[in-house]
């Protein structure tokens, strides 16, 4: 079991061992953002969400540890977490839970708007929770920047953080830059992470004829190993694919905030760099690296 499933069992049982999917979200956001960051969020329809958490309910109920409930995470009964945690947890999961768990849901709801005015942009729910001056501010987050082009890898990122990064920086469109759009990481191959995508409103295209061959990647070791990898897929790949580079351009005039997404962590090892330099060049379009 991962320990962030100690702590999210932890909290339901300090809060009352039977939790509403919403309840559940906000008071696990506010432990979060209060204490340790064991779950990323991103905005949604009802505020801050964090589809790890919903995965990981799937995997207590099948384990036996949660009952298996569509709208609630439930303890089942004889199941306690709370001495298997380390004691700063546990001290600051009482202290929380004494402070919150008498919360109304609708309270919780607000507290975490107003604090976290982020969480709140895609919220469907806004006139029902806050007036019109704190509505103002959340609206903010909604404003649409000048055209910009960015990259990003998925590198040492849970879905929910990518999820939140993309929405944070106003992006639409991603831009699947791999070669193979697998991944040992599954929330990111293509199929489910496409869906994720779509559920936020954010379009995907994918792009192949840009990405690399893994046998051209393979044995990479020293700078000078990817400088002349690049060297030959800007001769070999990019110049003969300037199309892309052309549909880039169009899907940036339509939508504005796009990004160019493969796994690097540091874009100066991936060839995405490379195509955005040659966007760049072209078309003198701003370059932002997430």
């Amino acid at each position: 079991m991962y320990y962030r499933q100690k702590i999210l069992l932890s909290l339901i049982e300090f809060c009352g061992r039977n939790l509403s999917n919403t309840r559940l979200e906000k008071l696990l956001f506010l432990y979060s953002k209060k204490y340790n960051q064991y779950y990323d969020f991103f905005p949604f329809k009802y505020g801050c969400f964090s589809l790890q958490s919903y995965h990981d309910k799937r995997i207590l109920i099948k384990n036996g540890f949660l009952e298996d409930s569509e709208n609630s995470f439930i303890l089942k009964k004889n199941i306690s977490f709370i001495d298997k945690i380390k004691n700063e947890d546990h001290n600051d999961l009482k202290i929380f839970s004494l402070k919150h768990k008498r919360l109304t849901n609708k309270e919780l709801i607000r507290k975490t708007y107003i604090e976290y005015p982020f969480y709140a942009s895609k919220s469907i729910i806004l006139e029902d929770v806050l007036d019109d001056t704190e509505k103002n501010v959340i609206h903010n987050y909604n404003e649409i920047n000048q055209k910009t082009l960015f990259t990003i890898g998925y590198e040492g990122k849970t879905i929910d953080k990518y999820l939140q990064i993309l929405i944070k920086n106003q992006i639409n469109t991603v831009i699947d830059v791999r070669k193979n759009p697998f991944s040992m990481k599954f929330n990111f191959s293509k199929n489910k992470f496409s869906e994720y995508l779509k559920r936020v409103n954010i379009k995907y295209f994918h792009f192949p004829e840009l990405g690399i061959h893994s046998f051209l990647r393979s044995n990479l070791e020293t700078p000078d190993d990817y400088k002349k990898l690049f060297t030959i897929y800007e001769r070999e790949i990019l110049t003969k694919n300037q199309i892309y580079i052309y549909k880039i351009y169009e899907l940036l005039k339509k939508y504005n905030q796009i990004v160019l997404m493969c796994f690097e962590k540091d874009y100066h090892y991936c060839h995405r760099y490379k195509i955005a330099e040659c966007c760049n060049s072209q078309f003198n379009i701003p370059i932002k690296h997430l």
